[in-house]
């Protein structure tokens, strides 16, 4: 069963990212994958659905990359702002990539689940910034941070008048601050996360940024 499910998931992807994922038919994945209606729908309820596991899948590769890239032992202020600069870079380098990062934020089925694990992983990273934040704290200033991506994210989408620096600049500035981190700590991050993400070989989806 775990093979089939990966088969859709695996063709899912091929066709999002090779003609958008608004262009992609529940048929198409059906054909590419060459199984029936019954076989998808007993994993997934819709299109929109295996677009949100795939996209989640994609969140997770990035906070492994960051993590990776930051060092285990590094501070979490450069590991979340590698991973908001890698969405950034990538996304301004790669318009399919741009596409389906803009098509994630303006579902809410997929938003709600990053911005869940987001939240999460923003404690985890933060929580001696933030001794007496609550849960739920974390969630509501997550949500924020993914408005702004989701701003931008539109921008570079439909206009793209706005630079790769400026955005990230303004978003960890922002985001960053939200959870506390002094200004020194933030200004030092978006420094070194801005120079990584433009030197170093980082490859997501296949994409090489």
């Amino acid at each position: 069963m775990d093979t089939i499910k990966e088969k859709i998931l695996d063709e899912a992807k091929k066709l999002f990212l090779s003609q958008g994922y608004s262009q992609t038919t529940t048929r198409q994945i059906l054909a590419k994958a060459g199984i029936q209606n019954g076989s998808l729908y007993h994993f997934f309820k819709n299109k929109e659905d295996i677009f949100k596991h795939l996209i989640s899948d994609l969140f997770d590769e990035g906070m492994r990359i960051a993590e990776k890239i930051a060092g285990k032992d590094a501070n979490p202020v450069l590991n979340y702002a590698i991973t908001l600069s890698m969405e950034l870079y990538a996304t301004k380098k790669y318009d399919r990539l741009a596409e389906l990062y803009y098509e994630a934020y303006r579902s809410w089925t997929v938003l709600e689940i990053l911005t869940q694990k987001g939240a999460i992983r923003n404690k985890t990273l933060f929580k001696s910034y933030n001794p007496d934040f609550t849960d739920n704290d974390y969630y509501v200033r997550t949500l924020a941070v993914k408005g702004c991506v989701y701003a931008f994210l539109a921008e570079g989408f439909y206009s793209g008048g706005v630079s790769f620096q400026d955005k990230t600049e303004t978003l960890l500035e922002t985001s960053l601050s939200l959870f506390n981190v002094p200004m020194s700590e933030i200004k030092n991050a978006i420094q070194k996360s801005c120079s990584i993400v433009k030197k170093k070989r980082i490859v997501i989806m296949g994409f090489n940024i």
